[in-house]
């Protein structure tokens, strides 16, 4: 998928209701979308309706003036889908979500896929605790290995200010992840 660069001017034009800019909003995020939540291990089912839901965000907040940098527009829905898919996370916690991929191949063995669904889980807890932007980031660089140029794209940064973020998220995530038995059952 093209990179496609947004600015202050496309949020203008979506905001007042330009054709060409709105076909090309409606076309160019559902299919980067799909693979955003199919990363997140979002059962199939619900990805459409998802979708549907944040371009629907999107567009009210777009309405409402609420877009800060139009550069950071890409990000912005990416975020509100990430946000849109937890959400239902919450709402139906028998929904398969991040982490809940199988670690080992636990099929063989009952004990693991526990152990490994309550590491999933608590993984997931300690990520929804922190501040939106660092668990995504953690969530694009270290749960989906996605590529680091391409996570600077979708937030906006560069690679040095990717680095202190990272840094910064992983430290936040250690410190909640140490409240909790499972992860230090030392402390």
């Amino acid at each position: 998928m093209d990179h496609f660069p947004f600015d202050d001017d496309y949020v203008r034009r979506l905001r007042d209701g330009d054709r060409f800019t709105g076909e090309h909003f409606g076309s160019y995020f559902p299919p980067m979308l799909r693979i955003v939540l199919r990363g997140m291990g979002v059962h199939a089912d619900t990805i459409e309706d998802i979708i549907q839901e944040t371009l629907m965000r999107v567009l009210a907040a777009v309405q409402a003036d609420k877009i800060r940098d139009g550069h950071a527009f890409g990000g912005f829905v990416v975020t509100v889908c990430r946000n849109t898919a937890q959400e239902g996370f919450r709402k139906n916690p028998k929904t398969e979500s991040i982490g809940e991929r199988d670690v080992w191949s636990s099929r063989d063995d009952p004990q693991r896929e526990i152990l490994s669904r309550e590491e999933a889980r608590h993984v997931r807890d300690v990520l929804l605790e922190m501040k939106p932007r660092d668990a995504e980031i953690l969530r694009a660089v270290c749960l989906e290995e996605r590529d680091k140029d391409e996570v600077c794209r979708t937030f906006g940064i560069d690679r040095a200010y990717l680095r202190v973020l990272i840094h910064r998220a992983k430290e936040e995530f250690r410190k909640r992840a140490e409240r909790d038995p499972l992860f230090f059952p030392d402390h």
